[in-house]
């Protein structure tokens, strides 16, 4: 059937297992066609290819894309019922005296000094929660230990990546192995207490209780530093949103790869014909090319000529050049355009700059660092307006700056939820 994305059915299956080990299980290798089975019928040519596609082939290249847009559905339900038990347990009362109580008093108090009564001006008022926001955040920032790592907060994976990595657990069989006849089509068990690394287990919150042992030791990941600042905005009266921004699992198969380079490249020869040129691959850049900078010299003087003692007043079409072709008044050719210089440039101590024309690097973040998964908005009562607030970068109201950059490839936004209380 040719059914689109859009009208894809869902079915309702009952678990058979309890809440004991997981159990994945696979259909058989021989039911799933491959690219040499089958008696092909019609054949079509592959997208992008110069090859022909059987019937069988083609069935399974829908397979596997209708797999990897049912995981990118499952693992967004999965992520979002995540984000809102986690708000839920953000409203506990005893996570908020535990925050108030690790707060200064000073920091406390500049809200609650922002009343009609105290400052009648509503746009004064503004600009006083804003400047509270700031020096909350600032203390925040200064205090709380972010532990990062790979497996320490979510991040965005593409759908290799998560395959090469549950086969490495051995969740997936490798299909290079050869199967074994007494387990065929069945994942290996694995128990859900399996001993593993603090690494690769990451960070575990099971609780609100989990959540206060982090917001007493004032540590902890970058997602459990925003979510513990919006618990704390939330004790101090201010209403705040819990928001995410979701971290699927892409369907598509060209995230997070490079861009195919072009096909052809067309030079116009002297004639005014289009020529094919092959692609050729440009050499990466080695480190002495990345100091180099290309400055045109100022052509050469010419040979002192006797010339007018004193030139025409008004232009003259013309002037300098005799018709022809093309020659200087003292007989000879016109001059080339001046070769390009090579310098050395200069060791710029700023880390996170970048100069015009550079390319930016994978590893090199943006300045002021990632963009969160997990952030805050503050409702401002005298603005009547929402506040965006990062507390891993101590940014407030700078909500141009949530949007990750596109070497950013741990953030991908593609859906982003907010959670009130």
């Amino acid at each position: 059937s040719n059914a689109s994305d859009d009208e894809m059915e869902w079915e309702d299956m009952v678990p058979d297992n309890g809440p004991g080990d997981v159990v994945i299980e696979f259909p058989d290798a021989d039911s799933i066609p491959g690219p040499s089975s089958g008696t092909g019928g019609g054949a079509a040519k592959g997208k992008g290819t110069g090859r022909k596609l059987d019937e069988a082939e083609k069935a399974r290249i829908n397979a596997e894309r209708q797999t990897r847009l049912a995981c990118h559905k499952v693992h967004t339900v999965a992520l979002l019922v995540n984000a809102q038990i986690r708000n839920r347990w953000l409203n506990d009362q005893l996570l908020h005296a535990r925050l108030m109580s690790l707060t200064p008093l000073s920091l406390q108090n500049h809200f609650d000094m922002i009343t009609k009564r105290n400052q009648p001006d509503k746009g004064l008022r503004g600009r006083q929660f804003e400047a509270a926001m700031h020096r909350l955040t600032d203390w925040w920032y200064h205090n709380f230990d972010v532990e990062d790592g790979p497996n320490m907060h979510i991040r965005s994976r593409t759908f290799a990546e998560v395959q090469q990595e549950l086969r490495a657990k051995g969740a997936l069989p490798d299909p290079n192995a050869k199967p074994d006849p007494k387990e065929k089509g069945k994942a290996k068990r694995i128990p859900q207490d399996e001993s593993e690394d603090d690494d690769d287990k990451g960070e575990i919150i099971r609780s609100s209780k989990s959540l206060m042992k982090h917001a007493l030791m004032m540590r902890g990941s970058r997602d459990t530093s925003a979510q513990l600042f919006c618990a704390l905005c939330r004790a101090l009266g201010i209403p705040t949103r819990l928001v995410v921004s979701l971290q699927a699992v892409p369907w598509k198969t060209t995230v997070g790869k490079p861009p195919a380079p072009s096909k052809k490249k067309k030079e116009a020869d002297s004639k005014g014909k289009a020529k094919e040129v092959p692609p050729t691959e440009e050499p990466e850049p080695s480190d002495d090319d990345d100091d180099m900078e290309e400055i045109v010299a100022p052509p050469s003087l010419p040979d002192p000529t006797p010339h007018l003692a004193s030139p025409p007043k008004g232009k003259i079409k013309g002037k300098g050049k005799f018709p022809g072709q093309g020659a200087t008044l003292n007989g000879n050719p016109r001059p080339k355009s001046p070769p390009a210089i090579h310098l050395r440039k200069s060791k710029s101590s700023w880390g996170a700059g970048r100069r015009l024309g550079e390319s930016r690097s994978a590893n090199n973040p943006p300045q002021g660092g990632w963009p969160p998964v997990f952030w805050c908005e503050v409702f401002s009562r005298p603005d009547g307006r929402w506040i965006s607030v990062d507390p891993l970068r101590n940014l407030v109201n700078r909500k141009k700056l949530f949007e990750p950059p596109p070497n950013d490839r741990n953030n991908r936004m593609l859906y982003v939820i907010g959670f009130e209380e």
